[in-house]
């Protein structure tokens, strides 16, 4: 730009590059803030801080992420091993089973 900007001969020419110079930069920027601020708190990860208590629940597998775990896979899930490893169950819908799977599993 800087080395043909002499050359070009419009003033409404450059009026186009510099509009469309600015509107590139601010997609460019708000693209990236979106990315970053969905990777700092995702969709469906259910945080590790209780607010009624007051307590962080690391110990517990917190953060998890929300599931819904579909009824043909469900029954072939063994419950029991999946407590153990700190998968809640929390639900059913007419599809399938919500669960809570801690991220580390994820």
């Amino acid at each position: 730009m800087i080395v043909f900007w002499e050359r070009i001969a419009r003033t409404l020419t450059k009026g186009f590059i510099i509009v469309f110079a600015v509107i590139g930069a601010w997609y460019s920027a708000s693209m990236i803030i979106s990315v970053n601020s969905y990777m700092v708190a995702p969709t469906g990860i259910v945080p590790a801080y209780d607010p009624h208590t007051g307590v962080f629940k690391y110990a517990e597998g917190y953060p998890k992420i929300a599931v819904v775990v579909l009824n043909d896979i469900a029954k072939l899930l063994d419950v029991g091993k999946l407590k153990a490893v700190g998968v809640e169950i929390v639900g059913k819908t007419e599809n399938g089973v919500i669960a809570l799977l801690p991220v580390r599993i994820v």
